[in-house]
């Protein structure tokens, strides 16, 4: 039950039964009825190019504007289960299920179990998560290696081990790989723990030390793939995108559409934990 001071607690038995609701209840959205309409152009492209033999298969992801993580792990189901849409858009309900989960655990990790689930709840309701969970794209990868980059980043700080730190690392590669916009949360992370260290005169730390090895460390591992990335976007300006070129007023609009949502679903959370901390 609920406790009645101003941490809010759950016992363990309550904590539990709650996010396995949250848990079954988001798998129900995302895996009902996942071949409910037939696959859209950029689906398409994905399973055109997971088909094809492995090396292939990434020579072919090259040629497009995003890394190659989702056509990894999209390959092998394809050869093994082949083209149907069930098929293709199975991995994605599957990540967006263990985005939920890992959502709760870094809710947990920052603060408590009640706002783990307030997080989990809000995410896996979340109209545009429940959508692209029944998508053959790499969006709800790029959800789940985001959230689990940055509940590594919390993690390696309370615990300060050299395994916390590698397995933040490993989170911010995979996060590089699975979308071009993972790159702008990396960064921001890095930018942010740099200064704060900095700041503090406390760059000789060994937990900064080891996390910023790990960090480099998967830049580098990251790097030939900039190179392709950066290739293709001087090819696609120069061949006219369809996504318009990045002018003020594209990006002021742009910033207003991107901020609606999460806006909206913020005032959500706190109005949720209003009522939660009254009860």
């Amino acid at each position: 039950m609920i406790s009645s001071n101003s941490d809010w607690q759950l016992n363990r038995t309550t904590e539990r039964i709650m996010l396995l609701l949250i848990l079954a209840g988001g798998a129900l959205l995302y895996f009902w009825d996942l071949d409910r309409t037939s696959l859209w152009l950029d689906e398409a492209y994905s399973v055109h190019q997971s088909h094809r033999g492995f090396f292939d298969m990434l020579a072919q992801t090259a040629r497009d504007n995003y890394p190659p993580l989702h056509n990894v792990i999209l390959w092998p189901v394809v050869k093994l289960f082949g083209f149907s849409e069930t098929a293709v858009r199975f991995p994605s309900a599957v990540m967006a299920v263990v985005a939920v989960y890992s959502i709760y655990r870094l809710g947990k990790c920052v603060w408590n179990a009640a706002e783990g689930l307030i997080a989990a709840l809000l995410l896996a309701i979340q109209p545009i998560f429940v959508w692209h969970a029944g998508e053959a794209r790499m969006y709800p990868l790029l959800c789940l290696v985001a959230i689990g980059f940055m509940w590594a980043t919390v993690a390696h700080f309370k615990h300060k081990t050299r395994r916390s730190a590698m397995i933040a690392g490993m989170t911010g590669f995979l996060l590089l790989m699975s979308h071009i916009f993972g790159s702008l949360l990396f960064a921001s992370v890095n930018v942010f723990i740099v200064l704060a260290f900095l700041r503090k005169r406390a760059w000789r730390d060994d937990r900064f030390l080891s996390w910023l090895t790990w960090q480099v460390v998967a830049m580098l591992a990251f790097l030939p793939w900039i190179i392709v990335l950066a290739g293709r976007a001087n090819h696609a300006v120069s061949d006219g995108f369809w996504i318009p070129y990045p002018s003020i007023v594209y990006l002021q609009n742009l910033l207003v559409w991107l901020l609606t949502l999460p806006l909206i679903w913020t005032g959500a959370a706190l109005l949720v934990l209003a009522v939660a901390q009254r009860l």
